[in-house]
C-alpha cells in the first residue's frame, strides 16, 4: 500500500556514512594543515579524496588502507604516523540528528543497511565510535570491489537487506550517487542540508527526521572529492 505521498512505506534504509552519519571534523583539516611544509601550495582535502589521487583506488580495494595513507602522507609532505594519529582523533564526529533518525527508524522495524564508499577501516570505525548496533549490514565499497554509483554496490545492498528496491531509501551527501539508485527503483533522499532532505524524505519516514538546532546546524556539504 503506498503512503501519503504515492510511494511504497519504506521497509529498509540505505544510508551512506561519511557526510551522513558521521560529519567532517574541521578541527582535522584544520590541524593538518599546521603539519604542512611552510609554504606548501596543497589542498589536504582534494589530496586524501580527490579523483586524481590514491583514494579511487583505495575505495574500491585496489590498494590497502596503509598504502593510501603512505600515498596521501607523501604527496603532503607529512609524517605517515602523525597524520594517521590526527585522522584518527579528529577526521569525523557522529551526527546525532542522524543517528536519532536512524534509531527511531530501527525501533519501528526497518532495516538499516550502511552503504559507503570506504576504505578498509570503514568497519573498525564504526566499532570505535559505537556506531556498529545501528546496522544490520555494513556495505563497504573497498570490500565489494565497485564504489557509488557504480550499480553493483547497489544490488549488493539490496541482497544484503533482504528488500526489493521500492521498499528501500537511499540517504547519500552527493547529488551524483542518486540517479543510478533511483533508475533501479530505489527511493532516493539527498542529505546537504537539513531543509533539502526533510523536503525529500518519504512520507512514511519523515516524521522520524528532527533537524538540530540552527547553533549545531552547520553546513556539511563537501564535493570536491570522488568519495
Amino acid at each position: 500500500m503506498a503512503s501519503a505521498d504515492g510511494r511504497r512505506p519504506v521497509e529498509t534504509i540505505l544510508t551512506d556514512v561519511g557526510g551522513v552519519v558521521l560529519l567532517p571534523d574541521p578541527a582535522f583539516w584544520a590541524r593538518l594543515r599546521e603539519e604542512l611544509r611552510p609554504g606548501a601550495d596543497v589542498d589536504p582535502e582534494v589530496v586524501f579524496y580527490g579523483p586524481d589521487g590514491p583514494w579511487s583506488a583505495c575505495r574500491t580495494g585496489e590498494i590497502d588502507y596503509v598504502g593510501y595513507m603512505r600515498a596521501v602522507a607523501a604527496r603532503l609532505g607529512v609524517d605517515a604516523g602523525r597524520l594517521e594519529a590526527l585522522r584518527s582523533a579528529f577526521e569525523a564526529t557522529v551526527n546525532p540528528a542522524m543517528v536519532e533518525f536512524l534509531t527511531g527508524a530501527r525501533a519501528m522495524g526497518l532495516r538499516i543497511v550502511a552503504v559507503s564508499n570506504a576504505d578498509t577501516m570503514l568497519e573498525r570505525r564504526l566499532y570505535a565510535r559505537g556506531l556498529w548496533p545501528l546496522f544490520d549490514a555494513v556495505v563497504n565499497s573497498a570490500r565489494v570491489g565497485a564504489a557509488k554509483p557504480d550499480p553493483r554496490i547497489y544490488q549488493t545492498a539490496l541482497k544484503a537487506a533482504g528488500s526489493d528496491a521500492a521498499s528501500c531509501l537511499l540517504i547519500d551527501d552527493k547529488e551524483r550517487n542518486l540517479p543510478e539508485a533511483a533508475s533501479m527503483g530505489i527511493q532516493v533522499a539527498l542529505y546537504t542540508t537539513d531543509d533539502v532532505f526533510s523536503k525529500r524524505l518519504p512520507a512514511s519516514v519523515a516524521r522520524l527526521y528532527r533537524a538540530p538546532a540552527p547553533a549545531a546546524a552547520a553546513g556539511w556539504a563537501f564535493d570536491k572529492t570522488g568519495a
